[in-house]
């Protein structure tokens, strides 16, 4: 393994701050390639190179018995059983030789964390690579694509879904990856700065999806695409986008239940949607619309729609009859109430 000089700086700060001495970070070659002083970076060790060829911590107890070498303790560091480096404690032996012990367990442990971050870096490109093949439609022929489905257990046969998850303000990223990760959901991709896309196995998602909605709330939104096998994939994200464009007041909404809106939402152009908002709802209030949302979510029944309002029936009534004045259209007249709905909807 290969430490770069960025993490060779930051063992020797780190051990430094402990011990209190001067430490060297010296390569395979005994050069001293990161070191708290920093006149002796890039100098000969040949103590450090002794330590190396040795495989054993060198002692040095006088400052001209080894060439470019002060009074320290140099120990070798291992990776996989392999020496990769040596640390050199400068100071007199017996009062620094206790911190080499406490030195090693500290570069290993900050090697350790570059390991599990470059992994971690590793898994997140695999996922990213495999998603954006299969939305794009590109490199499905390829042998890496092959290997991408079988490291993440995929089968371009069986059926998924695509998830979009889209974060609330003040979410930690890492909150989401942590549901995700409970979820056992094998692949997904952060997209900045709020959106997540995530691929779930159709039959898991009928036992999981109460899990889900559990999930939405306060902290994300989720929309759910329609069932189809892996390698088309894309046509459930395009479903997915459809129902988070209709998602509204609420916090999760799945594609299979959308009849209406797949309509609206795939066939018609923006300027035949302007043309025909502009016909129906364009002069009516947010108060009127917020009015009609809910006398349609309540069937048309006056007196539902009045008490959710808490308004007076004739009320209702009163305002119903301005709409009409207004656009044209009479909610209550089953013709005009649908052209008042559709409009609504493709709001």
């Amino acid at each position: 393994m290969y430490i770069n000089n960025q993490l060779a700086t930051q063992i020797v700060e780190t051990v430094k701050d402990i011990c209190d001495h001067d430490i060297n970070f010296i390569d395979c070659q005994g050069i001293i390639y990161a070191s708290t002083d920093i006149k002796r970076i890039g100098s000969f060790h040949e103590a450090g190179l002794l330590a190396i060829k040795e495989k054993r911590i060198i002692e040095v107890y006088d400052d001209t018995s080894f060439n470019g070498s002060l009074q320290g303790v140099n120990l070798p560091v291992y990776y996989h059983d392999q020496i990769i480096a040596v640390i050199g404690i400068s100071g007199k032996p017996d009062k620094v030789k206790k911190y080499a012990y406490l030195a090693q367990k500290i570069t290993n442990l900050l090697i350790r964390e570059k390991e599990l971050n470059e992994f971690n870096r590793s898994q997140a490109e695999k996922m990213h690579y495999l998603l954006q093949s299969l939305l794009d439609q590109e490199n499905l022929d390829s042998q890496y694509f092959s290997d991408m489905l079988k490291y993440f257990q995929l089968d371009l046969k069986n059926n998924y879904r695509l998830l979009i998850i889209l974060a609330k303000r003040l979410v930690n990223e890492q909150s989401i990856i942590q549901e995700l990760h409970s979820l056992a959901i094998p692949v997904y991709h952060y997209q900045y700065p709020n959106r997540f896309l995530a691929i779930i196995d159709a039959d898991y998602f009928n036992r999981c999806e109460y899990k889900l909605k559990k999930l939405a709330g306060n902290q994300v939104s989720i929309a759910v695409g329609k069932q189809i096998p892996l390698i088309k994939l894309s046509e459930s994200y395009h479903s997915a986008l459809i129902a988070l464009r209709n998602i509204q007041d609420h916090q999760y909404i799945n594609y299979d239940v959308l009849t209406l809106e797949i309509i609206l939402q795939s066939s018609i152009s923006i300027y035949d949607k302007k043309d025909y908002l502009n016909k129906t709802i364009a002069m009516l209030s947010l108060e009127d619309l917020n009015l009609l949302h809910i006398y349609f979510e309540e069937d048309m029944s006056l007196l539902n729609t009045a008490n959710r309002l808490f308004i007076h029936k004739n009320t209702l009534q009163y305002k119903l009859d301005c709409i009409h004045k207004l656009c044209g259209y009479n909610p209550r007249k089953f013709r005009d109430a649908n052209i008042l709905y559709l409009a609504l909807k493709l709001k």
